[in-house]
């Protein structure tokens, strides 16, 4: 099963359930796919998405020695999973506990309008 890293997602917005509207990646010249793709995606088992949890930044400085030190996140792949939401029954994108934080799709930068919009990977 292929991997593909997702470097991009943009937010939904203000609505009740707080959802990823949709997720990106740099693979074959960028691409990005809506979140419902991503997740039938996932559920037909034609891939796996990941993400490289970001350094922490702020304050004029950034923590991701100190970060790494102590749990070695930086260096590895968290995976992105589909959960459902108890409150509206709907399905979501997020990322495996990392112990850096809830989820790490939310620190990612919105996915850029130049990509290619898909709705499956090779």
């Amino acid at each position: 099963m292929n991997r593909y890293e997702v470097t991009s997602a943009t937010a939904d917005g203000f609505d009740p359930d707080h959802r990823i509207d949709m997720i990106g990646g740099p693979d074959f010249g960028g691409w990005r796919m809506l979140q419902d793709d991503a997740i039938a995606f996932l559920k037909r088992r034609q891939g796996a998405f990941y993400v490289r949890p970001r350094p922490m930044t702020g304050f004029g400085f950034t923590l991701a020695g100190y970060e790494n030190a102590l749990t070695g996140s930086l260096d590895r792949e968290v995976d992105v999973v589909v959960r459902g939401n108890s409150l509206l029954a709907r399905e979501h994108l997020t990322t495996v506990a990392d112990g850096t934080q809830k989820n790490n799709l939310c620190s990612l930068p919105p996915c850029p309008q130049a990509y290619q919009l898909v709705s499956e990977l090779p």
